[in-house]
């Protein structure tokens, strides 16, 4: 079984035809491209403030009968704080919970690193660790290939989550800043490839590949 992951990093447009022909099951992370839309089964939200514009008359709403939710803990635990619309009756995670679109909430592992920025806006646990460790687990046998992760080669200018979350066309982050938070997504990434031992391949930007696990080369 092949299995893709597709983050949000700008190298996944390099590989839209790969990713849109020739897996068993698709997984994305907050709102995929529309372009492989039709070939996503579930998508992965780490935080709530992505999740919660599904809700009734919010902006993504209509993304609802496209693919089924995987949330992390946190999104879960925000979910409960916010209505499922504007001065709505139930939850948003009620609403989600009434319509059956969510396939399954994760739990973190401990081995990893969770802490947030002092602005509190990145989690060093995000959507595309949640995303593997849910296929992880989920088909223990599959071979995985992961898209749009960038910042595993070292780049990190701009993502389709600021576009489609937060509304911006590109983020800059400083360099001291790029430099510590990449430092701890690959280290997640790399206690991810220890705990699991799928088949695991990185696509990331001018057709670079990168295997965590070595012997599986």
């Amino acid at each position: 079984m092949e299995i893709a992951i597709v983050g949000n990093g700008p190298s996944y447009e390099e590989y839209l035809n790969q990713i849109n022909s020739q897996y068993d099951v698709v997984v994305g992370c907050n709102y995929p491209d529309e372009r492989i839309l039709d070939v996503v089964s579930y998508s992965v939200f780490a935080d709530a403030l992505a999740a919660r514009m599904m809700r009734k008359k919010g902006k993504w709403n209509h993304y609802l009968d496209k693919f089924k939710l995987v949330l992390g803990s946190r999104a879960q635990f925000g979910l409960t704080s916010c209505k499922d619309e504007p001065g709505g009756r139930q939850t948003c995670l009620d609403y989600f919970k009434e319509l059956g679109v969510i396939e399954e909430i994760i739990k973190t592992p401990p081995e990893v690193i969770q802490e947030f920025e002092e602005d509190r806006d990145q989690k060093y646990y995000n959507s595309g660790h949640m995303a593997y460790q849910f296929v992880c687990e989920k088909w223990p046998e599959a071979e995985i290939s992961i898209y749009g992760v960038d910042s595993m080669f070292g780049q990190s200018s701009g993502s389709l989550t600021e576009v489609t979350v937060k509304g911006k066309d590109t983020i800059w982050r400083g360099a001291e800043l790029f430099a510590s938070t990449t430092n701890k997504w690959k280290y997640n990434w790399n206690i991810l490839s220890e705990k699991y031992s799928n088949k695991t391949i990185f696509y990331g930007p001018e057709l670079k590949t990168l295997n965590l696990r070595q012997d599986n080369e």
